[in-house]
């Protein structure tokens, strides 16, 4: 594929993409409301906070910030706070809500980070279950670079590439091993070969969404291109819940597997030093 045939592909991808999400905000907010939904206040949030540390009189941006559930949050937590999203529909949403006021919503694509926020101005940057719909994920990395203070910290949070790629996860019961033993566990037919694919994010949403898969390994490497580097990691396991899933969050796993195979997974970058 010629050069300008992947220009046009990348193209097509980033409008389908903001085409979704314009979509998919009302369905999304519902279901999400002000503080998240039972994956997002049990999961998400508790990972994202964790890896990030004390926010109490920081200044964060949080890109991707769909209807503003955790932008909320750190502002609960004493942080000052930019929530930024490419869907003016979700940035519409998440402006009634209580504690909104509080926060300045700006409305740009990553990729025109640069020209909306001022370069080295934020303590903190997060992202959070946004990584895996986001066309190209240097983008994401590019912004964080910008947006960081020198000693700042970035925490991304997203499904986890390995075990929630939904092209391939089968979960088997009764497999049988080597030795003879019954056990459950997962086939994984496909991981290294960075793929686009239609999805469903959360059932019952009006319309599938394009969905991007990438390995770890990619992933790092585009932040470590843009001179980042790792010093927190966490992959979350759906043990972690503590209330019963909602038909909006549930997704099956074996209850045996529950502890053992992690849905999330949580990274903390750092400005190299060098």
């Amino acid at each position: 594929m010629s050069n300008g045939d992947d220009q046009q592909h990348a193209a097509e991808h980033d409008q389908r993409v903001k085409d979704d999400w314009n979509v998919l905000a009302h369905y999304y907010d519902s279901r999400h409301g002000d503080a998240g939904n039972d994956w997002h206040r049990n999961l998400v949030l508790p990972t994202t906070l964790k890896l990030l540390g004390d926010v109490q009189g920081k200044r964060g941006i949080d890109l991707c910030c769909g209807s503003g559930v955790l932008a909320r949050q750190l502002v609960e937590l004493g942080a000052q706070v930019t929530g930024a999203d490419q869907s003016k529909t979700f940035l519409e949403h998440a402006e009634p809500y209580d504690r909104s006021a509080e926060i300045e919503w700006l409305c740009f694509p990553l990729a025109e980070t640069a020209d909306h926020v001022e370069p080295s101005s934020f303590d903190f940057v997060t992202c959070t279950m946004a990584l895996m719909d986001i066309p190209a994920s240097e983008d994401l990395f590019a912004a964080i670079v910008h947006c960081l203070k020198s000693g700042g910290v970035a925490v991304v949070v997203t499904m986890h590439p390995v075990f929630k790629n939904p092209s391939n996860l089968q979960f088997t019961v009764e497999g049988e091993l080597a030795g003879g033993d019954q056990r459950e566990g997962i086939i994984i037919s496909h991981y290294l070969t960075p793929m686009a694919q239609e999805v469903v994010g959360m059932p019952g949403q009006p319309q599938e969404q394009l969905n991007f898969h990438r390995s770890i390994s990619h992933e790092l490497n585009r932040a470590f291109d843009v001179g980042l580097v790792v010093d927190g990691f966490a992959e979350v396991t759906k043990s972690a819940l503590e209330e019963p899933p909602t038909q909006h969050t549930d997704f099956y796993i074996p209850p045996s597997l529950e502890d053992e195979i992690p849905v999330l997974l949580g990274l903390r970058f750092r400005p190299a030093p060098w």
